[in-house]
């Protein structure tokens, strides 16, 4: 099996993000260029897991503008074999999605040892039952994109 992943280049400069960008306010309106401050990139890159492109490149150039490396997958199971030859310092992810939701994605990274202490914040509309035992933290969608990059920062601090 050939698995597909990318490493994002897409800028927020690009029209089609800037639309994204207008779209998903924060309570103190779109994120501009200036309030962007460069955080000190991890050592390891994070995973976004969407299998909405939108999504996947607005958090792509939102995060690397930020200073991170990220990877991209578009489904729990594609994501499991990119951590299994890439680790990563955490995982963003959707909750449903195909060939392998967000839910089993958590289940498994937190069956295994090298990956069970990896932050997972899951962005969704729909919530599960077991999500304080699997995910760090709980986005709901639509989301502001000022909430995740702050969470972001806030678990990668630690």
């Amino acid at each position: 099996m050939i698995i597909a992943y990318t490493l994002c280049c897409r800028t927020v400069s690009d029209p089609i993000l800037q639309a994204n960008t207008v779209s998903m306010r924060s309570e103190k309106g779109p994120r501009s260029m200036p309030d962007i401050v460069p955080a000190r990139s991890p050592a390891l890159p994070i995973l976004v897991v969407d299998d909405e492109d939108e999504i996947v490149n607005l958090l792509c150039a939102v995060l690397e503008d930020d200073g991170f490396r990220v990877l991209t997958a578009k489904n729990g199971a594609d994501a499991l074999t990119l951590i299994q030859q890439n680790p990563v310092a955490l995982v963003l992810t959707d909750l449903m999605m195909p060939q392998g939701s967000g839910l089993d994605l958590a289940r498994r990274l937190r069956g295994d040892p090298q990956t069970a202490r990896i932050p997972i914040i899951l962005m969704s509309a729909a919530m599960p039952r077991q999500v304080s035992q699997l995910f760090t933290h709980v986005i709901h969608k639509p989301f502001s994109i000022d909430v995740v990059i702050d969470m972001v920062h806030q678990l990668l601090a630690h």
